[in-house]
């Protein structure tokens, strides 16, 4: 049974939209939840295995996939960001997410290098648009790359009023693509800290851990594999309340 269609629907207003919507009240699963979120005999924690969808978890749990709502009920981190991808699929969504080119460097760019500006290798001459940079990381993010885009050459580039930046090659540690790029860094604490040190260097200390792109991703993905599920003994009895809080 589709329980959330017998939701009643309510007039919301959207934002500034001059007109009220109709809309299904789905916050009302919130009086069925206050009755038993404190009880820990009602629920126990599971592991979502890779591949598996709601219907197959509530299938393996009651005998039935008809429980599959109750999950998105009793865990906030599904019902917000979602059921947890597949490794497959998480990867071919971090393809999406991150598809450019990360130039890193080791200067401070907080007054060079804008967005849109495009950086011409002085050796080969490749070229690169920059679309976004990360003053904190010293990233800066390449789209519409022609030629052979490398760390082993400088990089020039031309300002609004006719000067020019120049990069030495010195100063370009990496170019990685973006899904490889760095997103934060932590320290042993797993702490997030920053890229500059309290001398103003610009480089990781002992024990500081970047983290990519890919493995954020990934953490976040399992972080919604440990999930809350009902008891098998107790499933009937909250589907009927649920079932009264909604009157069907």
């Amino acid at each position: 049974m589709d329980y959330f269609k017998y939701f009643p629907t309510i007039d919301y207003m959207f934002g500034d939209h001059a007109q009220k919507d109709k809309f299904r009240n789905i916050s009302i699963y919130t009086d069925v939840i206050d009755q038993v979120k404190d009880n820990l005999t009602m629920y126990e924690d599971y592991n979502i295995l890779d591949g598996e969808r709601p219907d197959n978890v509530s299938q393996k749990i009651y005998d039935t996939p008809e429980y599959h709502w109750t999950f998105y009920m009793l865990n906030d981190k599904i019902r917000e960001k979602g059921w947890p991808l597949t490794q497959k699929k998480l990867y071919e969504f971090a393809l999406r997410k991150y598809p450019f080119k990360v130039m890193n460097l080791s200067i401070d760019i907080s007054t060079i290098l804008k967005v849109g500006q495009t950086i011409t290798g002085v050796n080969n001459g490749a070229t690169a648009k920059i679309v976004h940079r990360d003053t904190d990381l010293l990233q800066l993010v390449l789209t519409d790359i022609n030629g052979n885009i490398t760390s082993t050459q400088g990089y020039q580039t031309t300002n609004a009023d006719g000067s020019i930046t120049t990069i030495a090659a010195s100063d370009v540690s990496s170019i990685v693509d973006q899904i490889n790029a760095t997103h934060h860094i932590e320290n042993t604490s797993g702490e997030r800290i920053d890229l500059i040190d309290s001398n103003g260097d610009f480089e990781l200390g002992t024990g500081d851990i970047p983290v990519t792109n890919l493995e954020e991703l990934v953490r976040v993905n399992d972080s919604l594999k440990q999930i809350r599920v009902f008891r098998p003994g107790n499933i009937d009895q909250i589907a009927d309340a649920f079932k009264q809080a909604i009157k069907i």
